[in-house]
């Protein structure tokens, strides 16, 4: 599950020898139960007396095999942009003395306030395989009803309706087969009204209890909106009003015809309809057009400000006020619906839907949640109104690649620009990569201290910071638009395919200078990983290759695209469309049972376990590559790029979203044993896993310490040597994981 405030917890064990008066070494080992976003684990020896190494090399390496961690850390993901999430709400009401809204995926967010939101996913409802949006809800007669649609893994798609008593436990209504998207819901007059679309053209359902619905489909266009006011049920659709007394004895077409010159609505659907104040107003064109009742319609426009080329999309009444939001972050105020003042929001949100409730105004975007509590009336002549915008962001952009290398993540995508963080949770902008920003970066890699990044027409740019940039190749693969990028063998390894013409490969040992080769296959190529001598490229083909020069194409029995690769635990994964095969050398392969229908576009390897993203969500995880696990992380949007570094899993995606997983325990360094050298130095052996980072410390004194070194992943052990023990009659040492 995601959550904004989930915390690994870890028990943290400290072993401390300490030197005592009779020449002996004391061992202290105490335990106790922290909470980190990161947990550290510490092992520590000391120096002196020398005796002493051989029992502390023994005792550091039980305690490196016996750290504990309460939860699966890839079960715990975590949200890093946009917080606090990047899921879009479409619909929201104000009911039961809370906001609720609904959106993508099925989640939903409920606040009393409008500033603090709790969010959930409502569920499989409608079964494991079939995905859906929610558009709209409503409140009525002690029921919350949702309305959207819904696709199976295969088949077709159908409108749905879900209905709740508390907006915690929902059920899926029975509703008529051949429903398209539902994309409005009222509740007036002990009625539930939802409308949209369907194979007879646009759909109006009404129930009493949400439970029972019926169908009628009075209009050809889809019915976007709807209002109720003085007795009168309103539905909007392309340019004309569909209205009715009692919606279950069917409805009459109303053609809009104000009365002056202004004929937006010819063409504009009426995407938003409110009622207030005695007056109905209605919004979709590049103006208000209001009336006293459901027939005589005025146009108006704005008095401080020319017409606004995007449109309000819609509106509500609260408050004494119209407001009605759009596209820039418009938002526009009326007393009356005839005299409005608009003004942009400095974010320039795309908003979508709105609610007023206990003093408060939300409006939706995406993925914004934008709050005032003091919408200025348009008789003001200053527009003063404040509002939060409560989603924060390094960027909206989709990233599409993500790396770890010399400390730090980096991640790119649409743009051209880079992001990094030294940690996984808080990211900063690197500026541009250097490369043109209509292609976008498809793809980053790090290895042998450079950074690499390709586009989708092969232009290759490298640095030695993840900041300062250099393009280095240009254009070596003009169209390709499915490229990838890996480090292995001393060499950064980039492979492009998909537009007329040989798919290429190119590769370089600094990260400067490219050598460019023909695969001799002419395809798309998504994919590319090195292991065990061998690189790997996948696309409608699998590709080997002992040099990244000569590649040979391999038969790998698949009827899918492969989208991603990895090599770890001596074995290369091959993900795809509704695709797991595993090979030990890139030409002989194995289909793994695969738990999803969703197609996979990437998967990484790291701390003993396979990753792999679903295209929408969910993540897989497998410490075989062949039996695999589901974990639910709450998105629907495009997942595309994952990293491993410091004991963590990023993912990235669209419009900006980064996600971390929960801390992997750092469990397999090993101090020791302890040498004096000549000079006064100390020296001591130190090894570890490939996929672990380790920061070396010394103390004189248990309490002070010093870092001296990072150890990163050793695949070995490696001798340390500490120059700055010649003065000291003590000296104590440890490893911190990070």
């Amino acid at each position: 599950m995601v959550g904004r405030n989930l915390w690994a917890e870890a028990l943290t064990r400290r072993a401390t020898a300490r030197r005592r008066g009779d020449g002996h070494v004391g061992v202290a080992v105490s335990a106790k139960h922290t909470k980190h976003v990161k947990p550290k684990y510490e092992i520590v020896m000391t120096l002196k007396p020398k005796q002493s190494s051989f029992y502390l090399s023994a005792l550091l390496l039980a305690l490196a095999r016996t750290v504990c961690l309460g939860a699966d850390p890839l079960d715990e993901w975590q949200w890093r942009n946009p917080l606090p999430n990047a899921n879009v709400f479409n619909g929201i009401t104000y009911a039961d003395g809370r906001f609720v809204a609904v959106g993508n995926g099925g989640w939903l967010a409920t606040s009393s306030n409008g500033l603090v939101w709790a969010e959930s996913e409502i569920g499989p409802v409608l079964g494991s395989n079939t995905t859906y949006d929610l558009y709209a809800i409503a409140y009525g007669s002690n029921t919350f009803v949702a309305a959207g649609y819904a696709q199976p893994a295969v088949g077709y798609g159908q409108g749905i309706i879900l209905t709740s008593p508390d907006a915690i436990t929902w059920t899926p209504a029975p509703v008529p087969r051949g429903l398209y998207r539902l994309t409005a819901a009222l509740y007036a007059a002990d009625r539930f009204v939802v409308a949209g679309d369907s194979t007879g053209g646009g759909v109006l359902l009404i129930s009493a209890d949400g439970a029972s619905w019926t169908m009628q489909q009075p209009g050809s266009l889809p019915f976007l909106s709807l209002a109720y006011g003085n007795g009168t049920y309103l539905a909007g659709t392309g340019n004309a009003l569909y209205l009715s007394d009692d919606p279950a004895q069917g409805w009459r077409k109303w053609i809009l015809n104000p009365a002056d010159t202004n004929t937006w609505f010819l063409t504009a659907p009426l995407s938003g309809l409110a009622y207030g104040g005695g007056v109905y107003v209605g919004v979709g064109g590049s103006y208000p057009i209001v009336s006293p009742d459901p027939y005589s319609w005025t146009t108006f426009t704005f008095t401080n400000l020319p017409p606004q080329r995007v449109p309000i999309s819609t509106v509500a009444y609260g408050a004494g006020d119209f407001v009605g939001v759009g596209g820039n972050g418009l938002v526009a105020t009326s007393a009356d619906g005839a005299k409005w003042l608009q003004r942009s929001l400095p974010s320039g949100a795309n908003l979508h839907a709105l609610a007023y409730g206990n003093g408060t105004w939300v409006m939706l975007g995406e993925p914004d949640i934008i709050v005032s509590t003091n919408l200025a009336r348009a008789a003001v002549s200053v527009y003063v109104a404040s509002f939060e915008d409560l989603v924060t962001n390094v960027t909206t952009a989709d990233l599409m690649g993500v790396a770890y290398g010399n400390g730090r993540f980096l991640a790119a995508g649409y743009g051209g620009r880079a992001f990094v963080s030294t940690d996984g949770a808080r990211w900063a902008p690197a500026g541009s990569v250097g490369l043109p920003a209509d292609a976008g970066v498809e793809a980053v890699a790090y290895g042998a201290g450079i950074y690499a990044a390709a586009d989708s027409d092969g232009n290759i740019a490298s640095s030695t910071d993840g900041i300062e940039w250099t393009r280095r190749v240009s254009t070596v693969a003009p169209g390709a638009f499915y490229v990838s990028l890996t480090y292995g063998g001393g060499r950064l390894v980039f492979v492009g395919g998909g537009s007329s013409g040989d798919a290429v490969a190119a590769s370089s040992t600094n990260g400067v200078d490219w050598t460019v080769a023909d695969t001799g296959y002419a395809g798309r190529l998504d994919a590319v990983a090195y292991g065990n001598g061998t690189y790997v490229a996948g696309g409608d083909a699998v590709l080997t290759s002992p040099d990244a020069t000569n590649w040979t194409v391999q038969y790998s029995g698949a009827s899918a695209t492969v989208r991603g690769l990895a090599y770890g635990d001596g074995q290369f994964v091959a993900v795809g469309d509704a695709l797991i095969m595993t090979s030990p050398d890139g030409a002989s392969w194995t289909p793994a049972r695969t738990p999803t229908a969703a197609d996979l576009t990437a998967v990484s390897f790291g701390h003993g376990a396979f990753v792999a993203l679903g295209k929408r969500g969910p993540i897989l995880t497998s410490t075989n590559g062949l039996d695999w696990v589901t974990h639910d992380i709450g998105t629907m949007w495009y997942l595309g790029g994952i990293a491993y570094g410091q004991g963590t899993f990023i993912v990235v995606g669209a419009t900006g979203t980064i996600l971390q997983s929960g801390q992997l325990p750092l469990t397999g360094l090993r101090l020791g044993p302890i040498a004096a050298l000549a000079n006064g130095a100390v020296s001591f052996g130190a090894a570890g896993p490939p996929d672990e980072t380790w920061t070396i410390q010394a103390s004189d004194n248990l309490l002070d310490w010093s870092c001296f070194t990072d150890l990163p992943g050793t695949n070995g052990t490696v001798e340390v040597v500490d120059p700055g023990a010649t003065n000291d009659t003590q000296r104590f040492y440890r490893g911190v994981g990070w």
